[in-house]
């Protein structure tokens, strides 16, 4: 989709004009391989954002191209941008950075693979490190946990391709501490009592 706005006209092999749609076909076919059964699992509002971050990754592109991959998606701009991991400003569309982030605890919020997994990211580069990391991961049940630790590793395949090589470091920070972050979690899970609660009934 990058080349769309970078340039006037992209052409097919046989010589004719592509149109979006073939794009777009192509796009999700080549991300539902790279996704694999995983795929299936996430949220239309993940699937946007790794699609856009394969053609972009953390760079803006036209909020036209990327309204027509949301539709293609079916995905919600809004709980993306409510929770701080997507912007839309002046006709540009971009994902945030973690470590840009305003607010994690804000990100986690949403109902996103996502966000989950950018709230943990921003935890473990910045300021929180494992335990950071863990207190991010300790609010998610098992499988959401497990889609956002399946998610840094197709980023980092992703970052790697594109020759991202921060961002490749970020997703793979995640995955190598995985086993870190999961044991502390764990222990503040036992170690945080359970809210108790009250029946008012009389």
């Amino acid at each position: 989709m990058a080349a769309f706005s970078k340039y006037s006209k992209v052409m097919e092999s046989d010589g004719r004009p592509m149109s979006v749609r073939t794009a777009l076909a192509m796009i999700n076919e080549q991300l539902d391989a790279l996704m694999g059964e995983s795929g299936e699992e996430l949220d239309a509002e993940t699937r946007f954002c790794l699609t856009w971050y394969e053609q972009f990754g953390f760079s803006k592109g036209d909020f036209g191209t990327a309204e027509t991959l949301r539709n293609a998606r079916g995905a919600d701009f809004g709980g993306l941008v409510r929770a701080g991991v997507l912007a839309n400003e002046h006709g540009k569309t971009w994902l945030v950075r973690p470590l840009d982030v305003a607010n994690p605890e804000q990100a986690r919020l949403a109902p996103s693979c996502w966000s989950d997994l950018m709230c943990m990211v921003a935890a473990l580069e910045g300021r929180g490190g494992i335990d950071g990391a863990a207190q991010a991961a300790m609010l998610l049940d098992e499988v959401r946990a497990e889609r956002a630790k399946s998610l840094a590793y197709l980023l980092f395949q992703a970052a790697e391709n594109g020759k991202r090589t921060e961002d490749a470091t970020w997703f793979n920070d995640l995955v190598t501490s995985w086993s870190d972050i999961s044991e502390r979690a764990e222990q503040l899970r036992r170690s945080t009592p359970v809210q108790q609660q009250l029946d008012f009934n009389v």
